[in-house]
């Protein structure tokens, strides 16, 4: 059994993908790189292949897929004890993922949450690069092991949670354990996913080290279309939480969903105040939003910002949820 699975959903990005497998190749631990290639319409797939045959550790897979789903078929290949999801446009610290291991090892852990920084892919970036600088290093000074909901809650609270898998290391039999496969989306999987896996965990640390290097580049333009599928999916998400929330097992994991749906919320509404025009489906689906929520202890809040969610836009809502 290799020590630790490193999974890449692989799709157009050809003048980044030899640097980000080179990274991986560098890496002292024993690691399988399983790439899942999306029939790119560039030079993505023929480098996939080019790597597979030049190293017995690489191994592609070519399914046209979004990428939790990308994610999803890499797992099911995956024989390391931890496994590890990357982009194929970003970079691994050096040496940095031997050490995350060492640590999951030594406590036991089924995840680590663990920093990582952005870089610039040109000096257009430079000034976004320096404005986020540490953004996602968690801020914990204690680096102790908690449960995932005592972690999670602690996470929201100080503003360090994300949901981007390259955050974590996994180990392997607990996501085997506790399925929660990723979503057919194009957008947002993650908001689907980490979340729940955080909930189940029973072993968990946050340490400062930054282990990843995630590239600033040029994407895609955020008109309306984007942003109401972006509503729409905060919208679901919300809906199912507001389920699990009922039938939650104990008070400390009611107050972490709480503390997530208001974040989801507040996502929602931040993002439906970016549109250029007035949409009927986002109104009513935010009506519904708020309709779901009456009769829970929390609602009050949400109701307010559902009814006047500029005042987001100014922080009310708590730091901590952007």
């Amino acid at each position: 059994m290799s020590k630790l699975s490193v999974i890449i959903p692989v799709y157009n990005t050809e003048d980044y993908l030899s640097e980000c497998l080179d990274s991986f190749l560098c890496e002292k631990t024993d690691a399988e790189i399983i790439l899942v290639e999306s029939f790119s319409s560039d030079r993505s797939g023929q480098i996939c292949d080019e790597y597979a045959e030049n190293h017995e550790n690489v191994s592609v897979i070519h399914e046209k897929c979004p990428v939790g789903i990308a994610r999803n078929i890499g797992l099911t290949r995956a024989g390391g004890k931890y496994v590890y999801f990357a982009d194929s446009d970003d970079v691994i610290v050096p040496d940095a993922l031997e050490k995350m291991i060492q640590i999951a090892d030594l406590h036991h852990l089924d995840l680590l949450r663990f920093g990582a920084e952005n870089f610039a892919d040109s000096p257009e970036f430079d000034e976004e690069v320096e404005a986020h600088r540490g953004h996602y290093i968690p801020k914990t000074e204690d680096e102790s092991t908690y449960s995932g909901v005592e972690a999670l809650k602690d996470s929201l609270i100080k503003g360090e949670y994300t949901s981007a898998p390259w955050a974590y290391l996994f180990r392997r039999s607990f996501l085997m354990e506790h399925p929660h496969p990723y979503p057919d989306l194009k957008v947002h999987e993650d908001t689907c996913t980490i979340p729940y896996i955080w909930l189940d965990a029973e072993r968990v640390r946050r340490v400062k080290d930054i282990v990843y290097m995630r590239r600033m580049r040029p994407g895609s333009l955020s008109h309306d279309k984007v942003l109401k599928r972006s509503v729409m999916i905060y919208a679901g998400e919300f809906e199912r939480l507001l389920k699990h929330y009922t039938y939650a097992p104990g008070e400390s994991e009611r107050e972490v969903i709480v503390l997530l749906l208001k974040r989801l919320l507040m996502h929602a509404l931040l993002v439906s105040l970016r549109m250029k025009e007035e949409d009927a489906q986002v109104t009513e689906r935010l009506r519904q939003l708020k309709e779901a929520v009456y009769g829970f202890p929390f609602a009050d809040s949400m109701i307010n910002w559902i009814e006047q969610p500029e005042v987001l836009s100014d922080g009310e809502g708590g730091v901590y949820f952007l």
